[in-house]
């Protein structure tokens, strides 16, 4: 589905133009349906139903499943689905990206936030001045905090966030 280009000639828009055939794909998004279902949903006769499945079949919008039973279901084309929900799949991509390169950030920034010991000074003076020449670097480097990476992390985070809430909420 994802990549995949959607044509919409003038028979779909036609046929987009009801807002109950909207409503029947909307549905279908779901999970497949029967006549009956949709009926019984959209509170309409089972005959003006089948005309609107009609014109979305015909569209290429949905598609009748026969199955084992006697009950005939219908259910979303690839079409279908690119025009009720055609940026879903980008998006979680995109979202899934975000997540990978904040989880890295995160690693990197901790990384930076912890004293790392420096051996190469010790033995280089006396002992005394080795241990204080490493104790001042482990404090500097202990109270040294990578403010932008810091707050480039957060405003990402919080960008994530919002946009996973937005997806959640549609």
């Amino acid at each position: 589905m994802f990549g995949e280009k959607i044509t919409l000639d003038r028979e779909t828009f036609k046929v987009l133009a009801a807002d109950t055939r909207v409503e029947i794909l909307k549905r279908l998004s779901e999970h497949k349906e029967t006549l009956t279902d949709l009926s019984d949903a959209l509170e309409m006769s089972p005959s003006t139903i089948k005309e609107h499945l009609n014109k979305l079949v015909s569209a290429g919008l949905i598609e009748q499943i026969e199955g084992d039973t006697k009950w005939k279901y219908y259910k979303l084309t690839g079409k279908g689905e690119g025009i009720i929900k055609p940026a879903e799949t980008s998006v979680w991509i995109l979202l899934a990206a975000s997540g990978l390169v904040l989880a890295g950030s995160f690693k990197s920034l901790l990384g930076k936030l912890t004293p790392q010991p420096v051996l190469a000074l010790a033995g280089k003076a006396a002992p005394e001045a080795g241990l204080k020449a490493f104790s001042d670097l482990a404090e500097a480097q202990a109270t040294q905090i990578p403010y932008v990476e810091l707050a480039l992390v957060v405003f990402f985070s919080a960008l994530t966030g919002l946009l996973i809430g937005r997806i959640l909420k549609n």
